[in-house]
């Protein structure tokens, strides 16, 4: 069949040279002091640490899935990450994440930004019954446009980043879910490990500053592109 299609199999090497490209990705990324703001490679590499073996992550679209792209390495143990890209990219991530819980045993955890939370916050009248921990990575609306050449417009603001201003606490308290709110890189790996632990639905709110993941962003991108390939 592989030959009708004119396709072959890898060749030997292939996957030594993967995971040693992919290796040389992850060591380009600068590794976080406790005290440092908290980031979205530390927020990663944080539950790629803590997930027990056959978790279940489920990742929101726009920023959260490029970042696992980018910082999805190290982990031996197996874990099942599932996405779903909506009409609108950013729809249906709650109920998506809720109904995964809702069908099986093992743990869920959904990486969301804070928008992709707002736009299905209904979904979260599911969450009674439920086990799931929900990490929301709040950087004030839609981040990801501000990699983007709309970013010096002078309307970007409103309608591109479309921060909302909600308070997240109170949306965890209205539908009854635990909720945690963590501002430097030491916090988050504790939050987790006792959000793991916690019965029912929770929240860990991850308050990022936009222009500081901005920079480490670009940064990672330029030290990567100055490394030679193995």
């Amino acid at each position: 069949m592989l030959d009708e299609l004119g396709l072959a199999p890898a060749p030997n090497g292939w996957l030594s040279r993967w995971q040693a490209l992919e290796q040389l990705a992850a060591d380009a990324c600068p590794p976080l002091a406790p005290e440092q703001p908290v980031s979205e490679d530390g927020v990663i590499g944080e539950l790629l640490r803590h997930l027990p073996p056959h978790a279940l992550l489920f990742s929101g679209n726009s920023l959260p899935i490029r970042q696992l792209d980018s910082w999805c390495v190290g982990r031996t143990e197996p874990l099942r990450i599932l996405a779903n890209r909506g009409a609108s990219g950013i729809d249906g991530n709650v109920s998506t994440l809720l109904g995964l819980a809702a069908a099986g045993t093992n743990p869920v955890v959904g990486l969301l930004g804070d928008l992709a939370l707002l736009h299905d916050s209904n979904g979260l009248l599911a969450a009674p019954g439920l086990q799931a921990t929900i990490v929301v990575l709040n950087n004030g609306g839609g981040g990801i446009f501000g990699y983007l050449p709309q970013a010096g417009l002078a309307g970007f603001e409103r309608h591109w980043l479309t921060p909302q201003g909600l308070d997240l606490a109170q949306l965890a308290a209205l539908h009854r879910l635990g909720h945690t709110r963590v501002h430097r890189q030491h916090q988050f790996g504790p939050a987790l490990r006792a959000n793991l632990k916690a019965p029912g639905v929770n929240l860990i709110e991850v308050m990022l500053e936009r222009a500081t993941s901005q920079a480490r962003h670009r940064d990672y991108w330029r030290r990567i592109g100055s490394r030679p390939l193995p």
